[in-house]
């Protein structure tokens, strides 16, 4: 009797670790994929899903995705860029990922690499809206302002509203001596957001 007893508790036992390892696993990836201001964490739960061993190369790629904006919002951009790339490597043409890595490329000068970045991003995604305004203001930077107006153009045209767009062409316009058209467009773009030139 005492053994089956001891055969019923451990069974029980099982079952309530079983189902406290996968709460936790819920927990983390609600933590994970959270819009939380509280970083730490959030990296904590995006580490802890990483180091599993238990999740597929999709999951993975997001858990890394999900981490290296953590670390962008702490401004550790080579975290950021090294979780963006683990992600990249875990799941090519993820679009998201290379957006993001790009952009953190061009925030440390590397706008090479962030044009190559937001054009793999545009290949795989030939509607992503942030990829074309981001190449732009990479292409507006290294001082190639047609190509910079041509990407906000191709973000225009896909979201008439999109304030980034307008701001980078309004600023490449100003340099090619179109005062006019480049003052219209960074009126717009403030418009759309208000917050964008403070």
């Amino acid at each position: 009797m005492q053994r089956q007893l001891f055969s019923v508790v451990v069974s029980f036992g099982l079952v309530l670790t079983a189902s406290a390892l996968a709460q936790s696993r819920d927990e983390n990836w609600k933590l994970c994929a959270s819009d939380s201001t509280d970083l730490d964490p959030k990296i904590g739960a995006c580490t802890a899903i990483i180091q599993s061993g238990q999740e597929t190369n999709a999951d993975l790629a997001v858990a890394f995705y999900d981490r290296g904006g953590a670390y962008d919002d702490k401004d550790q951009i080579d975290r950021a860029i090294a979780d963006y790339s683990q992600a990249i490597q875990l799941k090519p043409g993820y679009a998201h990922a290379l957006r993001n890595r790009g952009r953190d490329y061009g925030r440390t000068g590397q706008y090479d690499l962030a044009i190559n970045d937001f054009s793999y991003a545009i290949q795989a995604d030939p509607s992503y809206v942030d990829a074309y305004a981001n190449r732009g203001y990479a292409y507006y930077f290294k001082g190639q302002y047609d190509r910079s107006i041509q990407d906000a153009d191709q973000a225009i045209q896909l979201d008439p509203n999109d304030a980034i767009a307008f701001y980078v062409r309004g600023m490449a316009k100003q340099q090619t001596g179109d005062t006019t058209g480049g003052d219209a467009d960074i009126a717009r773009a403030k418009q759309l957001n208000p917050n964008l030139a403070q």
